[in-house]
């Protein structure tokens, strides 16, 4: 499932950072997963902005394999220092958790506009942990503003 994660295990501090590492590496097969399903939906777009949006993320896909790659050997310290850890890491995922939740009940709208902020924030702070730059976090800009919004 989709943006459902175990946080009743969060690394504390001090501790271990396995748990947190894997939770971070499945939220960006998470994003990717939603974010290449809904490039799938056509009519969610704006008219004339699905085939851009198609060509963009086969473009931009592999990057969140790579993140995912890059953040098994990244440094403890880099998750501790961009809140990838313990209660931080379990606040964010647990507003992605609850944002999406309200997705699937009531798509649209400030709702939808709500979850791709949660992820942005996240998304953000794996870019910094992993010095990957803002790739994930614009492609995923990117197709969150050709949606047609006027549908919700």
């Amino acid at each position: 499932m989709y943006f459902y994660y175990d946080l009743d295990s969060t690394s504390p501090p001090g501790s271990s950072l396995a748990g947190d590492r894997n939770r971070v590496i499945q939220f960006l097969g998470d994003v990717k997963s939603f974010l290449s399903r809904l490039t799938k939906h056509s009519t969610a777009f704006v008219n004339g902005m699905h085939t851009v949006v198609v060509d963009a993320w086969s473009a931009a896909e592999s990057r969140f394999d790579h993140a995912a790659t890059v953040a098994k050997t990244a440094t403890d310290e880099a998750l501790h220092n961009s809140g990838l850890r313990g209660a931080e890491l379990k606040l964010k995922l647990r507003n992605v958790e609850h944002a999406f939740g309200e997705l699937i009940t009531m798509y649209g709208g400030d709702t939808l506009r709500r979850f791709f902020n949660t992820i942005n924030s996240l998304l953000k702070s794996i870019a910094e942990a992993l010095g990957i730059g803002t790739a994930l976090e614009e492609i995923k800009d990117a197709i969150r503003d050709a949606l047609d919004w006027a549908r919700t």
